[in-house]
């Protein structure tokens, strides 16, 4: 659980950062026993279910929202319980899996949070995808023979294509999708969960709302910031309401 102070401690390590490091951040503010090298370790999926977790636990087990429709482009109110959005995770994010795909036998892993740290520093989404999928190949054979053959030269949009629908069918958690509909014209459609983007657009709206009642409080009493975090939410609210009716 992220405790207020950390809270605020995560904000600020992460404000600038890419989502990658925003999520990484978080994993180490809200995991402190565990060390940075098995956080970089994890697939996408498995720091999600983190991430999860994480949520649930610092602000509550329903996942509220809005989302624009498609059809008639009004903002839709949606509240999802987290549980739903849970996935087994079917598989360790260290193991090595196969491909046979246009006589081709792709030996392959699932992307971990190290990769996507790195992929943050390229410049465009195309850049991205082709150096996840060139980092997660493990080696690349014709079916029924052993010798290697260059990642480069076999490479294609299919094998791409393929190769990240295979990673999705071993990672799940690492692709959410959310069943909406509008409230408005009736029309459903699904959505893709970004976890990472939900959870630290909270964390930024609650450490935004922590530094205001600190502000306050710190002009009013000359507290300091971790003398007023120490109150609590309730006793903190009621020192607002005082000040509000002087």
């Amino acid at each position: 659980m992220l405790r207020e102070s950390l809270l605020l401690h995560a904000w600020e390590s992460g404000q600038g950062q890419s989502p990658a490091e925003q999520a990484l951040c978080l994993l180490q503010y809200g995991y402190p026993e565990r060390p940075l090298a098995q956080l970089l370790s994890l697939s996408v999926g498995e720091r999600d279910a983190l991430l999860f977790a994480l949520r649930e636990q610092s602000f509550g087990p329903n996942l509220q929202g809005a989302a624009r429709c498609p059809q008639c482009r009004q903002q839709s109110q949606f509240s999802v319980p987290l549980a739903a959005l849970r996935v087994p995770m079917p598989v360790a994010a260290a193991q090595t899996f196969v491909l046979h795909h246009e006589a081709l036998r792709i030996a392959y892993r699932l992307p971990r949070v190290a990769d996507l740290r790195q992929a943050a520093r390229l410049a465009d989404v195309d850049a991205v995808r082709a150096f996840l999928i060139r980092s997660c190949i493990v080696s690349v054979s014709r079916d029924g023979d052993e010798a290697p053959l260059s990642v480069q030269d076999v490479l294609s949009e299919s094998l791409e294509h393929a190769l990240a629908t295979a990673m999705t069918a071993h990672d799940p958690q690492s692709e959410v999708l959310l069943s909406l509909c509008c409230a408005h014209c009736g029309q459903a459609w699904s959505a893709l969960l970004d976890i990472v983007r939900f959870v630290w657009t909270e964390l930024s709206a609650q450490a935004e709302r922590l530094m205001s009642q600190v502000d306050v409080l710190a002009r009013a009493y000359g507290w300091t910031e971790s003398e007023i975090l120490q109150l609590g939410p309730a006793r903190r609210r009621r020192y607002l309401e005082l000040l509000s009716h002087d």
